[in-house]
């Protein structure tokens, strides 16, 4: 069976889903992941950070200013928990990484407190990782070009 179709939770004998489209923003829509290398860099945060809370990605885009995550969260872990540790956590990875990130971001907030998200329930998950890819694709014949 799919991996992206199981609704066991490999972890215990629940057997709910608790998938989600979360976008994050960079403060001030600053075009922060135009840079390839720099996408790059936040999607490999993005991976580490979820690893230590067991927090499953599926699928992970980047646009100019924003990005998308396809996830699953544990079933214990809230929603607003999870914003925040994956903000709070890739901030802090970022400005590690990048220190000259905070003189652009003076204040510590590389994360507008604009948050988007959608739970997945009866879309399947095809269908979100197919959005989030074709968007993508979409960007870069507008704008890479």
């Amino acid at each position: 069976m799919n991996e992206l179709y199981s609704y066991k939770n490999k972890n215990s004998s629940d057997a709910r889903r608790n998938s989600f489209h979360f976008v994050f923003v960079s403060k001030y829509r600053y075009n922060t992941f135009r840079d390839g290398f720099i996408s790059a860099i936040v999607k490999d945060i993005f991976n580490v950070v979820s690893k230590k809370y067991n927090i499953t990605i599926h699928t992970q885009e980047t646009d100019v200013d924003h990005i998308h995550l396809f996830l699953e969260l544990p079933i214990t872990m809230t929603v607003q928990h999870a914003i925040c540790l994956l903000k709070s956590n890739t901030a802090h990875n970022i400005f590690t990484i990048f220190p000259g990130f905070k003189q652009r971001y003076p204040k510590g907030h590389f994360w507008s407190k604009y948050t988007y998200y959608e739970s997945i329930g009866k879309v399947t998950a095809e269908t979100v990782k197919h959005y989030i890819e074709e968007g993508q694709k979409k960007y870069k014949l507008l704008h890479v070009n």
